[in-house]
Formats: C-alpha cells, structure tokens, sequence
C-alpha cells in the first residue's frame, strides 16, 4: 500500500535553473521511493550529468517529463502542495512539513497530489502559488532562511515517507546483540564489578552501598543486552585479576632481589632483613646464635674442577645447611663461598649440635669428599648486656670462623 501512494506523489520543479539541482532532487527522491519527476522549462537538462551525480538514477531520469507550463504538469492533481520560504502579502493556507507530510499521504489515497519546488533565485511566483490548495513553510533561522531545491525537497519527502510508511522499519540491532539479561546474570554483573572496585580500594572514601545502588540504577536505565552486561562484568574481572598478575610480578620480582640465583637460598639482603627482626626478638629475651660456614680448599677446587663443579659444591652445601636447619630459621648464601645460618630459640649447645650434624653429613656426601671440601664454622650468640648490633653479631660470627680456620691449617 505504502509503494502504491508514494507513487501517487509528484514533484514538479518550475523553471530550475541549474542540473545540479535536479540532479540533487533526483537523489532524494530515490532516498525516499518517490518515482514522478516534472519540470517546467528546465534551462539546462542533462541526463547523463544527473546520472553521474544521482547514482543509479536511469530509470527516473528517463521518466522524467518536461512540461511548456505549470498548468500542464499540474492539470491532473487532486491536490498541490506549493512551497515558499519568504513571507507573501496574500493570504494563504500555510502549513508546516509534518502537516503537510500527514495531508499528502491522506490526499494521495484518492488521487495524485504535487508538490511545486520554484526557481532557484526567487521560488514560485504568486500566480503558481495561486494553483496551490496549501502552501509549506520551513522553519529556518532568520539569518539564513533561503534553502536550495534539494535541501527543500528532502524535508518534503521525509515527512511524507514517514507519514506513508510510518517510519515502522525495525531499527538494526546491534551485530552482536543478544536477549536481556536474567537478573541473576545482572547480580553476577553486580558482583564483578564491586569485586573489581573492592580491589582499586575505590570505596575507601565510599560507601559501597551508595556506589552500587547508583550503579544499578545507571545499568537498570540503559537496558543492557546480555552480551552488554557480560562486558560489564569482564570490566570487574579483569581488574581482579590484574591486580593478581601484578601481585604475583611484585612477588617474583621481591623474590629475585631476596633470592640468590644459584642455590636458591635467601641473599644477603635477606639475610639482613630478617636478621634485624630477630635481634628485636632477642633484645626482648630470646636466644640466638649466627653460625658462618666458610668452604676450605673451594679455590683449589675450582682451580682443579672448574666452575661448574664449584657451583655444584656451592648448591650442596646449601642443601645439606638448610635440610639440618629447623623450618623457622633460615640458611642464606652471605657472598662467594660462605654462608650464614640464624639459629632463634638456640644457645651455642644447641648451635654445636647444628653444626655437627652438617658436618657428618658433609663427611658422608662422596662428592664433597671426592672435592676435597670441608667448612670452617664460626658462632656468635647474642648477648643482651653488650648491645649487640647485626652487624657486630656478623663480625663476631666472622671472627670465630677466622679462628677456627687458622687453628684447622697444618
């Protein structure tokens, strides 16, 4: 029905100047399926130039009609629809696009109908306006009232496409679009992101009630599709887990600064961090010892061996320190070949047995054996009425590893 009135619609350009303008018109009624195009002694007519400029025009082009007067392309309307843009002394039955939009499509129920667009320098004169049963104003800003054949046209034709077809064309959905959300799919929406905002400490001057409340709200108005709400969600997740990955970097990274790289052991940093913890401790009354391990003959054996073989002699000291050591103490690589061992909750009785149960297992390893490898041990325990410091307890260990080295020499 809708194509049928449509064709029922004529535009009928009086005496147009310019091919561009027709060919201006031409586009818009192909954008708008009008299909009757008449001119009244066109100064210029070029098919093909219209053609160039209003793709795919060939057939209305070639229906287009040119007409001697506007009586002859007028004569078999029910209804004319003049145009004007400056105000006439004559009173007229003006009316605005939407009303003539609506009264056109009526109109073209029963008969043709004609819209009459006039000459580009000055529009329809009084005597074409006088063939009219209504006349169309546009609004436009005072400054610059003037409007060209097409832009005129275009408006025309909307408000008719509209009023024909109702404009009841499905709006496109979205490529991606999908159903509604559920509302527990919405809640787990809800849940991610305030998991995310948890995260970024966004409510440590919020009320997370308040925040969350607003933001369903915000969520509840937009309508989301289930695909949106998911995006919504991923927003909350992703947060969450970017602060895992990065937390889980800043470990591995803080374990790379407080780790030694070939024996896996803690570092001397470490050492240092966790030995000022437990001089606190001690200074409040509990025991402890540093003992320091210092490889005999490692230069000879590297001399002898290599370096890869000195590594391997390193990493088995290592292992055999930190398996006799008791979980809540730590062994650590001090610098080249000597290590340290914190010993809490131990007097030096318990620090000899330590060191005798490394020594028996270093006696009973084939490899350090076969290496010629053995350890000088220094012990130093902390004692509350001198003040020690870490870095006296340090030396005191070193001392007494210096001591036992020369005493061990032949």
């Amino acid at each position: 029905m809708s194509h049928d009135l449509l064709s029922r619609i004529i535009i009928v350009l009086d005496h147009p100047k310019n091919v561009v303008n027709i060919a201006g018109v031409t586009r818009v009624m192909q954008n708008f399926g009008l299909k009757t195009l008449r001119l009244v002694n066109p100064e210029e007519f070029n098919a093909y130039r219209i053609e160039g400029i209003a793709h795919r025009s060939t057939n209305l082009v070639n229906a287009t009609t040119i007409h001697t007067t506007l009586q002859d392309a007028v004569g078999d309307a029910s209804f004319i629809l003049g145009t004007t843009g400056r105000p006439r002394t004559a009173g007229r039955t003006y009316i605005r696009p939407r009303e003539a939009g609506t009264l056109l499509a009526e109109r073209a129920a029963t008969g043709k109908v004609v819209i009459i667009l006039g000459r580009e320098d000055r529009g329809l004169t009084n005597e074409a306006l006088d063939l009219c049963h209504a006349v169309m104003i546009i609004p436009t800003d005072s400054e610059h009232p003037s409007l060209n054949l097409a832009q005129a046209c275009l408006v025309a034709a909307y408000e008719i496409f509209l009023a024909v077809d109702g404009g009841e064309d499905t709006l496109p959905p979205g490529r991606r679009a999908s159903r509604p959300p559920t509302q527990a799919e919405l809640e787990e929406t809800y849940a991610a992101i305030e998991k995310g905002l948890h995260r970024i400490e966004f409510f440590k001057a919020r009320k997370p009630s308040a925040v969350l409340r607003t933001i369903r709200t915000i969520v509840s108005r937009a309508t989301p599709d289930l695909r949106e709400a998911r995006l919504l969600a991923a927003i909350g997740y992703e947060i969450d887990h970017y602060i895992n990955r990065n937390e889980l970097l800043q470990a591995d990274l803080q374990a790379l600064t407080l780790t030694d790289p070939l024996t896996g052991l803690p570092n001397r940093r470490h050492l240092e961090v966790y030995l000022e913890r437990e001089i606190e401790a001690a200074q409040r009354g509990r025991k402890l010892v540093l003992a320091m391990f210092d490889l005999d003959n490692f230069k000879g054996c590297n001399d002898t061996f290599g370096h890869v073989v000195g590594d391997k002699v390193l990493m088995t000291l290592g292992q055999i320190l930190n398996a006799e050591n008791r979980a809540m103490n730590i062994v650590a690589r001090y610098g080249g070949d000597e290590f340290v061992a914190v010993l809490s909750e131990t007097d030096i009785t318990g620090a000899e047995l330590y060191v005798q149960r490394v020594t028996e297992r270093m006696a009973s390893n084939t490899q350090l054996l076969e290496y010629g490898i053995t350890v000088s041990v220094g012990l130093a325990e902390f004692d509350q009425t001198s003040a020690a410091s870490m870095e006296s307890l340090i030396q005191a260990a070193d001392m007494d590893m210096y001591s036992a080295k020369e005493a061990s020499r032949p």
